[in-house]
């Protein structure tokens, strides 16, 4: 189906079911993250899922959805407890369910960003070279699990490098971004990919910069001197 013939917004909210919890509105919020992130250039048609929290329960995106053509019922109303089936539900929802069960999340957004993988394949974290990057997002760790997509595995490891972060790369595979609403998980998620651009085409460019320096002129500085970035700032105010 082309864009241009798909159903008018207000058609889909008449004909779907919608999860118990959030009706159109949730439909809405997911419907417009979704579309974002495809003509972004942040997933593929098929890639890529979305969650949100509701009070004991989560909705995702069903498994195989195109979140550029979210459906009413391509969203799935799923238990927290690990031990409730969601048959339809994306095959991340284990990974989305530790985090929620460890974290503050209240929204989660999974993307491939193709510049922020190529350079979780060259390193075990990811620091901004721009001003923008290091104020909005700050570093960011390269996971690696030996079953990259759905495992146990892999959502352990996501769901504390998330307790910590409120970003963090699997490489080679994507992003995973943490946020009080499905607008925070968008921007972190964006200026992230947009200062993966700018560190890939410095490395193009043969430019050099000082590992623990950010352009702002600040290091990371953790305790034990490693280096971890300051708290991100609020995504509603970039510099």
């Amino acid at each position: 189906m082309d864009y241009a013939v798909r159903p008018a917004r207000s058609a889909l909210l008449e004909s779907g079911k919608f999860p118990s919890t959030g009706g159109p509105a949730i439909f809405e919020d997911f419907d417009q993250i979704g579309g974002d992130c495809f003509r972004s250039g942040l997933i593929s048609s098929h890639a890529g899922n979305i969650s949100v929290r509701s009070g004991d329960s989560l909705i995702i995106t069903r498994h195989g959805a195109m979140l550029g053509r979210l459906r009413p019922e391509d969203l799935v109303e799923a238990s927290l407890d690990e031990e409730g089936e969601a048959k339809e539900a994306s095959c991340e929802l284990p990974t989305h369910r530790a985090v929620y069960s460890r974290t503050p999340a209240r929204t989660i957004l999974h993307t491939h960003p193709p510049h922020g993988i190529v350079l979780s394949l060259l390193g075990s974290r990811i620091v901004p070279l721009d001003v923008e990057g290091c104020h909005l997002v700050g570093e960011v760790p390269v996971l690696s699990a030996a079953s990259p997509v759905g495992s146990l595995e892999m959502a352990d490891i996501i769901a504390e490098a998330l307790l910590e972060y409120r970003l963090c790369m699997l490489r080679g595979h994507g992003l995973f971004v943490r946020g009080e609403t499905l607008s925070e998980a968008y921007c972190l998620t964006t200026a992230f990919e947009a200062s993966a651009r700018v560190s890939y085409l410095a490395r193009v460019a043969g430019i050099s910069t000082p590992s623990r320096e950010c352009a702002d002129g600040s290091t990371w500085a953790a305790p034990d001197g490693s280096p971890r970035p300051a708290t991100p700032g609020n995504p509603e105010k970039p510099a």
